[in-house]
């Protein structure tokens, strides 16, 4: 019969490595997005703030939600704790403010799930929809732009967010 003991590190490991394959892309996205931490630095943070889930682990709650908090909050202070160690560097100017691990986390996600519907939009759409909600020019400029009658942007405009809307339907399916 095998001891009990034997097998808590077997579930401890699935739970690790179960929450690093759930918020890997998420740490990810606000160390480099939020804190701006450089790029060649961020897999660094994210693993050290995973060997310290690892050391804490039976003090985390068991539920996703609590997993996702205390690791949002960990990747939170491991990037504050290295813009203070790199204090000769410019320091990117909110960075020492108070982070709510929740709304951050739903503004990844929404971001992460936004990226991945204009991923599976074609080129055009998504640049047509860049400059139109994103940098805000009007259907006329676009169409001055694309050298398009302004019927012709309203229309293409229309049809890019009915595709958008398709994608986006078609994803959350897939996700849900």
């Amino acid at each position: 019969m095998p001891d009990a003991t034997n097998t808590e590190p077997l579930l401890r490991s699935e739970r690790v490595e179960a929450a690093y394959r759930a918020h890997y892309d998420l740490l990810r996205f606000i160390a480099a997005r939020r804190f701006r931490i450089p790029a060649d630095e961020v897999c660094g943070i994210i693993h050290d703030v995973f060997v310290s889930f690892i050391r804490h682990e039976a003090k985390v709650a068991r539920s996703p939600s609590d997993e996702r908090a205390w690791l949002i909050g960990g990747v939170c202070n491991a990037s504050r704790y290295y813009w203070r160690k790199h204090r000769g560097e410019e320091l990117p100017p909110d960075v020492e403010e108070y982070v709510d691990p929740t709304s951050v986390a739903d503004d990844a996600i929404t971001r992460l799930f936004l990226a991945d519907v204009l991923r599976r939009l074609p080129e055009r759409c998504r640049e047509l929809l860049r400059k139109r909600y994103s940098e805000g020019y009007t259907p006329d400029e676009i169409a001055e732009m694309a050298s398009l009658a302004r019927g012709s942007a309203k229309n293409l405009i229309s049809k890019c967010l009915l595709a958008a809307r398709a994608a986006f339907c078609r994803l959350r399916r897939t996700t849900a």
